[in-house]
């Protein structure tokens, strides 16, 4: 649901339910009359019992009173294995037990619900003799008298959920209604149909004798489930044809094509109109729009729209029975279009040879088949050149790229170049590289970032040493190679020398915050061929010392059929002193120690409660990097992230970087952990939350440091000290211990336009707005709770009221103890979740990770919840959020 939120109500509030026939939503009525609908997920519901004098026993059958879990074992915290709808019929498998019963649904799936929703079917026969005498079970069931589609709900404009054959046998769960029934297909599916196409009759229990009960809108007569379908006014018996399902377009006419030659569909009636895909010769095609004279409206069979040269389709109309044909229902009429358009559009639009294609969206993946679950090849960014293989498929493409590699791409997102397209011919241009010359170790890979044109071709002169993709230059081994990149005439190089691989290839140290005492685990990250690694540590006091790790575990990733194996190697260590403890790794290959070795870092802490706000400097503690990873994502082999207006390449955990720079691609989890921890210790997105803290003499706790460290890694670490509006950093700068108020009041302004209440509260009246830079006098503070502070004010005006403490600044700041543990919890985290936005466009991964930022700021909470569990005014983009 998206409908706005009226009000949060909280745990244990009675209700009285209106509505119980959504499966995810109920609507309600609060005890002061308030009506609106809450998700069932979060509700308990009093249900009823009212089995009448019928036990539940084995044999005997009963129906869901709501909707009702289906669990593997008896209680609450066993799995669930499916939700039955309101209405579903189960049979009984045993007697119940305290609460709860084992029944087997109509599908067959066998479990336990609780005996509270459940209602004793009264006319079940739990003596199982069917005798079929008056007192033996009734059940309702209907007969679909056509094809019938089987909806979400009791009209046309829901949801079509699956479209059954004609002589579909159902149970009927609601008969209510006077044009729709409730009803249960064989396979366990419960959903709407038109009675005007079911034959409903009523069967003993388990004789299968009927008796005609006649839906609500059908004839009196009586029927046989079999019988074909009758007319509520044929009383002289004569069988009709049904009328159709008004959804349903079979028995009306329809016009259809098919191409005669690789043709494009466009966006309009004309040549001058962008081209959507090429649709292969042989194509079949809805027609939605056949009146003008040269180029017809269609709809492929995904549900693509847009518009082909009528010069190259077949155009067939069929049904209806009054297309001019003359024939009766059922029959077709031809009506092909003329070889020659008189529209005035111009030339030819059926396609002679396509000669390659462009990734037009900012990063295309080329898959190993058609299909977007099937393997990544490769990711190729905007402006990329392929050749076309295959372009039969209207979906998929069958490409190569320059390096050779052969696979699919979305036919969505590349332009095809045809050999009578104007733009097939490649200007001429200067291509500039980021680099002339690089140098790079053996296993890693160097980017080259080309620009100047808008796409290249790439090349090796010496593909034993290094080969290039899209820029990306693996180095194979040792020598020289002259990358090249190529477009038209124009071109440019840069020569690269691939030297020894280096090793050690990464380390870090976990976990990332220890204790004075606390066993610390070193752990690197090598080439296969190294055994062993040395770590050199630094100690607070300037003495260093040695740990080696002798034994490790192998760890393998596979890109596109090849392995990459690497060596994971773990050390121990503990630390008296207090502070960042440098850590350097180094490889031993062959009994040989290597020259280059790996920089980390150990942190420990002098502060045992992290929920205590010190002024000593902090760094992420392992469950907010555990957060960040899971919000960025494990991608193994380097891609272009989408999110950034110019597809800046992105592997491991977000871990991103520039056009010059060596990595290692293709990388297990642990090293991308490394990478992540390390980037986010070492780089300024720490350093400067640190600074930023220090400068503005704030104290603050490990949960608050978390939250303030993770934002800048997503939105830029520049941002904690920069000159830009400070909305989110006023408010945390506003959170100050309390003062003393004297009987004259203290001097303050309003940091942000808000509301004046009658009382300390939000939901209290609302006296007046106040604008950003109101001047107030505080008269009185109210911190019962002190993620939720008050003051209250008197304008200039002489109004008085309460405001939210975190839009107020005092203006004499001398004497002020700034504690974020007093920042006020609403206006906090409804100013964060305003940082949703990316090109220009707000995104809900990006709304989630600010609302779980917020919630480890305000309440040390790392659940990352996807609903509003704290009551923060959403943004108006996700306004309809739960």
């Amino acid at each position: 649901m998206s409908g706005r939120v009226l009000t949060t109500l909280s745990t244990g509030t009675q209700l009285t339910v209106l509505d119980n026939s959504n499966a995810e939503w109920v609507k309600v009525r609060t005890s002061s009359g308030l009506e609106g609908w809450c998700s069932r997920e979060y509700l308990s519901m009093a249900g009823s019992t009212s089995s009448g004098s019928v036990s539940m026993t084995p044999g005997s059958t009963a129906v869901t009173t709501a909707y009702l879990n289906l669990r593997q074992a008896a209680g609450t915290s066993a799995t669930i294995l499916t939700t039955m709808p309101q209405g579903a019929i189960v049979s009984v498998l045993e007697n119940p037990s305290n609460g709860w019963v084992k029944v087997r649904t109509a599908s067959g799936l066998e479990g336990y619900c609780s005996t509270e929703y459940l209602s004793v079917n009264a006319a079940s026969d739990s003596t199982g003799s069917g005798s079929g005498s008056g007192s033996s079970s009734t059940i309702t069931v209907a007969v679909t008298t056509a094809n019938l589609k089987l909806r979400t709900g009791p009209a046309v404009s829901y949801t079509a959920l699956v479209t059954m054959p004609q002589g579909t046998k159902l149970t009927v769960v609601d008969n209510s209604n006077a044009g729709w029934a409730q009803v249960q297909t064989p396979d366990g599916k419960t959903g709407w149909c038109s009675k005007e196409f079911l034959t409903i009759t009523t069967e003993a229990g388990s004789s299968g004798s009927t008796s005609s009960a006649p839906a609500s809108s059908a004839p009196a007569s009586s029927a046989p489930a079999s019988s074909a379908p009758v007319s509520s006014s044929a009383s002289s018996g004569t069988p009709l044809e049904p009328k159709p399902d008004p959804s349903d377009p079979s028995g009306t006419e329809k016009t259809t094509a098919t191409t005669t030659a690789n043709l494009k569909l466009r966006t309009g009636p004309g040549t001058n109109y962008d081209m959507i895909l090429i649709l292969a010769n042989g194509t079949e095609l809805t027609v939605t729009d056949n009146s003008d004279p040269g180029w017809a409206k269609v709809r492929t069979a995904s549900g693509k729209e847009g518009w082909c040269s009528k010069e190259y389709l077949r155009i067939v109309t069929t049904g209806g029975g009054s297309s001019g044909s003359g024939g009766s229902s059922g029959s077709s009429s031809s009506s092909e279009s003329s070889s020659s358009s008189s529209s005035g559009s111009g030339g030819s639009d059926s396609d002679h040879t396509i000669v390659g294609a462009v990734v037009n969206a900012d990063a295309l993946r080329l898959r190993a088949q058609k299909s977007t679950s099937s393997a990544i090849l490769a990711t190729l960014p905007k402006g990329t050149q392929v050749s076309v293989l295959d372009a039969s498929d209207p979906e998929w493409v069958q490409v190569k790229t320059t390096n050779g590699l052969t696979g699919y791409m979305s036919a969505e997102y590349l332009t095809l170049r045809y050999s009578d397209d104007p733009e097939t011919t490649l200007p001429s241009g200067n291509i500039t590289l980021s680099n002339t010359t690089g140098t790079v170790a053996q296993g890693k890979t160097f980017y080259l970032k080309a620009s100047g044109v808008s796409s290249v071709s790439w090349s090796s002169s010496n593909t034993t040493v290094a080969t290039v993709e899209n820029g990306f230059v693996e180095a194979l081994s040792p020598g020289t190679a002259v990358i090249t990149a190529s477009y038209g005439s124009s071109s440019a190089s840069c020569t690269v020398t691939v030297t020894q691989s280096q090793g050690i290839r990464t380390a870090y140290t976990s976990p990332n915050i220890a204790a004075v005492g606390q066993s610390v685990s070193l752990i690197a990250v090598t080439d296969a061929d190294c055994d062993a690694v040395r770590f050199y540590i630094t100690e607070a006091n300037g003495s260093t010392r040695t740990v080696e790790a002798t034994s490790s575990t192998t760890e393998t990733v596979t890109v596109s059929g090849k392995t990459y194996t690497t060596k994971k190697w773990t050390a121990n260590a503990v630390f008296q002193g207090t502070g960042k403890i440098p850590v350097k790794a180094v490889a031993s290959r062959n009994g040989s120690w290597g020259s280059v070795t790996f920089e980390t870092s150990a942190f420990i802490s002098s502060t045992a409660d992290r929920r205590q706000s010190t002024s000593e400097e902090r760094r992420a503690s392992d469950e907010m990097i555990q957060m960040i990873a899971n919000w960025e994502g494990y991608a193994s082999t380097v891609y272009a992230d989408t999110l950034t207006t110019t597809g800046v390449p992105t592997i491991g955990y977000g871990y991103t970087f520039g056009a010059g720079s060596t990595f290692y691609n293709h990388i297990s989890k642990t090293e991308a952990w490394s990478l992540l921890v390390n980037r986010i210790n070492e780089g300024s997105y720490t350093s400067e939350v640190n600074k930023f803290i220090q400068n503005n003499k704030l104290l603050m706790n490990q949960n608050q440091a978390d939250c303030l460290i993770s934002f800048g890694y997503n939105v830029g670490a520049g941002y904690w000290n920069s000159t830009s509006t400070m909305d989110v950093r006023t408010i945390m700068l506003n959170a100050v211990v309390p003062p003393a108020i004297p009987s004259q009041g203290l001097a303050a302004t309003v940091s942000k336009k808000t509301s004046l209440y009658q009382s300390a509260s939000r939901t209290s009246s609302v006296v007046s707005e106040l604008s950003l830079n109101t001047a107030v006098t505080v008269l009185e503070s109210n911190f019962t709770n002190i993620q939720d502070g008050w003051y209250r004010v008197r304008t200039s005006s002489g109004q008085e009221g309460w405001v939210n403490s975190g839009y107020i600044t005092f203006q004499d700041q001398s004497g002020l103890v700034h504690d974020l543990s007093y920042t006020n919890a609403y206006a906090f985290g409804t100013d964060l979740i305003r940082w949703n936005m990316a090109g220009g466009k707000p995104y809900a991964g990006l709304f989630y990770r600010r609302l779980g930022e917020a919630n480890v700021y305000n309440y040390n909470d790392y659940s990352a919840v996807r609903y509003n569990k704290y009551g923060y005014t959403y943004p108006s983009a996700f306004a309809g959020y739960n």
